[in-house]
């Protein structure tokens, strides 16, 4: 008896230490989970669900705000792992830009491309890159930077968007490409940029860390002229990833679980008055 005396007194103990405390423990298990695979899962989630053509009234429900305007209708938002820039149009989303900047995270193009290009940014190279659906290429290599572009148009397939894969300076990896012998620049591109400069070297170690996707409210050509909307390391200098923006995901479940109310009640009421309707004419036939 004294020995269950004993551990009932112990589990009590545990218990009025633990309870309290499990709130703060959960907390913390959050915390940690949120900044390891959570906050991955939570990253590529958020990025899953950006759309051309979508209005631009949804995008802060998804990104939060801007950590910095560059250029005319040109947004640039901060996660912990992705630069993304959003360009608008009329109201509306007409192209966005996402760019791993971790060495340790990295975000596959598939979904955004439907299967067609299916590579890993901030983690594979152009050699992944299959050339089926390219168009045109531009390689730019100047005193302190350089980028190099690839651009895709998959017609039908690819939904009439077009998407560019791009290295830049403002992401992760490199661009072990040597410019021109006896000249530190190098300009050349083919294809929808343009036949201009020598021909471009091989490209295989070249890092993909940016995928751009134009919709039917963007100009291909725009994006071409500003190297496929690739991100500039000025543009990015100085910054910090702001957190999730959770009081933004918040009501932006609230207003779809008040859609989802509002659509169960209209089929509600929908079923109702035809049943109505089947009475009375039923009715009517008697």
């Amino acid at each position: 008896m004294e020995e269950t005396g004993i551990v009932l007194a112990v589990l009590a103990l545990v218990a009025a230490v633990v309870v309290p405390a499990f709130p703060w423990v959960r907390r913390q298990v959050g915390r940690a989970w949120r900044r390891t695979g959570g906050r991955k899962r939570y990253q590529r989630n958020t990025l899953d669900r950006l759309q051309c053509d979508q209005p631009a009234s949804t995008v802060s429900n998804v990104l939060g705000e801007p950590v910095r305007l560059v250029g005319d209708g040109l947004s640039l938002y901060a996660m912990p792992d992705f630069w993304v820039s959003v360009g608008i149009r009329s109201a509306a989303v007409a192209f966005f830009s996402i760019t791993a900047r971790s060495p340790t995270v990295s975000y596959s193009t598939a979904h955004h491309t439907d299967g067609l290009l299916s590579v890993d940014l901030g983690r594979d190279t152009f050699s992944r890159v299959s050339s089926q659906w390219r168009s045109g290429r531009l390689l730019a290599i100047g005193a302190h930077t350089g980028a190099y572009v690839e651009e895709f148009y998959c017609g039908r397939l690819g939904m009439y968007k077009t998407f560019f894969l791009t290295y830049t300076e403002a992401g992760s990896g490199g661009m072990p490409i040597q410019p021109p012998a006896g000249s530190s620049l190098g300009w050349a591109s083919e294809g929808s940029f343009g036949s201009e400069g020598s021909s471009i070297p091989n490209v295989s170690a070249v890092t993909c860390n940016t995928l751009t996707v134009v919709g039917r409210q963007g100009d291909p050509a725009v994006a071409r002229k500003h190297g496929g909307h690739a991100l500039h390391p000025d543009s990015t200098r100085g910054l910090v990833a702001r957190k999730p923006n959770r009081w933004a995901a918040r009501v932006e479940r609230a207003l779809r679980k008040r859609e989802d109310r509002e659509r169960a009640t209209r089929n509600r009421q929908a079923s109702e008055s035809d049943g109505r309707r089947a009475v009375r004419s039923e009715t009517y036939r008697r």
